[in-house]
């Protein structure tokens, strides 16, 4: 597979959604698992490839093989993006990966102490081809505490409108 698209997260939520729409562009997608039973919460089209963020420098080049873009997520329990997440993306620059996209947070450029600031830093500094996608909120984020406040509403409502999810 050539000029593909390698997806970390590809089973989670935001992930699986990017595989999907890709697939349905028409996009090759090679889509990062982290374990064989993994692959059938994949959609058809779609290679499976075992990936783990704490793996070698071979690993990461060989799971990029073939692959000119990466979506990259950062695991919510990785906080060391240096020793996780830099690597992969020094691997997709040693792959001549053309774009990596990477799914940011919101204010990121005003909050230097997120994990996200060091990353988005460091596609700046290793001169990445990079996009920096930053959305403001998840609905699956709060969709536990917000599930009765959903089953009873009889209006429409932002997550900021819930008591329960304010900071």
């Amino acid at each position: 597979m050539s000029n593909a698209v390698f997806v970390t997260g590809a089973t989670g939520i935001v992930g699986s959604s990017v595989v999907t729409s890709l697939l349905e562009d028409d996009q090759k997608v090679v889509a990062a698992i982290r374990s064989e039973s993994s692959a059938n919460a994949l959609p058809g089209g779609a290679e499976a490839r075992i990936f783990d963020f704490d793996a070698t420098s071979a690993d990461f080049d060989a799971a990029l093989a073939g692959c000119d873009r990466l979506f990259l997520m950062r695991p919510p329990p990785i906080e060391s993006v240096q020793k996780y997440i830099f690597p992969l993306i020094d691997a997709a620059m040693r792959a001549g990966v053309k774009q990596i996209v990477f799914l940011s947070l919101q204010g990121v450029p005003g909050n230097r102490k997120t994990p996200h600031h060091a990353v988005e830093q460091y596609l700046k500094e290793v001169d990445a081809p990079f996009t920096n996608l930053r959305p403001n909120f998840f609905m699956q984020t709060s969709r536990r505490p917000m599930r009765m406040e959903f089953a009873n509403a009889t209006r429409s409502m932002s997550p900021q409108a819930v008591p329960s999810l304010r900071l």
